[in-house]
């Protein structure tokens, strides 16, 4: 699965830079390879080669998947409709609580904004992975006595549903597929195995749309889930701390180290204290996202059980944005950077492949390698490269 997925982008990322006679040679160029593979009995060459004329043609010969009008039609009704009552309930906290739930962020304040942004906790507003194991952890409990395909069968309809009435945000979609591929494991019997599941979500989105992989929020949600899914486990073992706190710090800061090549890439900036921002507020994030998602689904149906709700939720965002403004007010919080270049960015996330779990070399030649490639990427980003 992996191997399809790096033969695939790399079939989508030479689509976009090749044209006319040179998109047709690397065509035949990637097909002799599969046929050499398949006749070497090279399956990992063959696959990658495979996929990869898929993403040189995919372009070209179909265009991009959006989701049919009437589909969509009563989901964005239902949105419109959730985004006035949470305006209604949450009053103040309206625009940080709906960018939470629904990924609007449209009536978000600029000081709210550039507090998270200052504090290196964006991440919160966007619709990723944090929704998705919140949402499926509040089913999981609520249908805990259910037989376990059924409450499969279940939270896949309801993650469809979340992803449509979200306008099916990269980041969402990724972890909703992704989690999916956990239960759908565990039903099954199998066990799972998260750079499969990375690749298959991958899949899921390129392959109806191609252009997703240039998209910032896209390369920045695999790139932190793949650092997570390579070092935070070994990470968390190894830190003198009770489970939970090791287990949060080790996200944090597995996440960050794998988007911060794309974010100094992207918007050269490095937001220094983004881990010890992260230990502060993520611990409040799911009480206050569950208690707001209740709040404002009741107030569909039953309007006082939505009032009565929506206070809780507001007190726990207030709990989010003012540790935030103080992180964000030091000095030094948010440091502008000189951009780096595209090899130095691969080189840091090789230096990252080469010490985590996926590299098969010895431990003394991985730590080499690693500290080799992580020199190399300091080079490379001194001079420009």
């Amino acid at each position: 699965m992996v191997t399809a997925c790096l033969g695939l982008c790399l079939g989508i990322a030479f689509a976009h830079i090749l044209s006319g006679i040179w998109l047709f040679a690397a065509v035949c160029l990637f097909s002799v390879l599969g046929l050499v593979a398949w006749w070497q009995d090279m399956p990992a060459w063959r696959t990658l080669a495979l996929w990869a004329v898929a993403g040189l043609l995919r372009p070209a010969l179909l265009p991009a998947f959006t989701p049919p009008s009437g589909f969509m039609r009563p989901f964005l009704t239902l949105r419109f409709r959730l985004i006035d009552l949470s305006e209604k309930l949450f009053g103040a906290q309206a625009p940080l609580l709906t960018a939470m739930l629904w990924g609007d962020t449209i009536g978000l304040s600029p000081t709210v904004y550039d507090a998270y942004k200052g504090a290196g906790i964006l991440h919160v507003l966007a619709l990723s992975g944090l929704n998705v194991s919140f949402v499926t952890a509040a089913l999981n409990t609520l249908f805990r006595r259910v037989k376990e395909s059924a409450r499969l069968a279940l939270t896949a309809a309801l993650l469809v549903c979340y992803c449509a009435i979200a306008a099916f945000p990269p980041s969402l979609v990724r972890a909703s597929v992704m989690s999916l591929c956990v239960l759908f494991g565990g039903v099954s019997g199998r066990k799972g195995d998260m750079a499969s599941g990375i690749a298959f979500a991958a899949l899921a989105i390129l392959l109806p749309t191609p252009e997703a992989m240039y998209d910032v929020g896209f390369q920045l949600s695999f790139a932190a889930v793949a650092v997570i899914a390579m070092l935070s486990g070994a990470l968390q073992s190894k830190l003198p701390l009770p489970k939970p706190v090791a287990g949060t710090l080790a996200l944090s800061v597995c996440g960050t180290l794998g988007t911060l090549p794309l974010t100094m890439y992207y918007f050269r900036e490095v937001a220094v204290l983004s881990i010890f921002a992260n230990i502060l507020i993520l611990p409040v994030v799911p009480f206050a996202f569950l208690c707001a998602m209740a709040a404002n689904l009741a107030a569909v149906i039953l309007p006082r059980l939505g009032e009565f709700l929506a206070p809780t939720a507001c007190l726990l965002a207030d709990c989010m944005v003012v540790p935030a403004q103080y992180v964000s007010s030091v000095p030094f919080a948010l440091l502008r950077v000189k951009r780096p270049g595209l090899l130095a960015c691969a080189a840091v996330y090789l230096a990252l492949l080469a010490a985590s779990r996926y590299c098969l070399w010895e431990r003394k030649k991985q730590y080499a390698a690693a500290g080799a490639l992580a020199l190399l990427a300091a080079l490379l980003y001194g001079v420009g490269l």
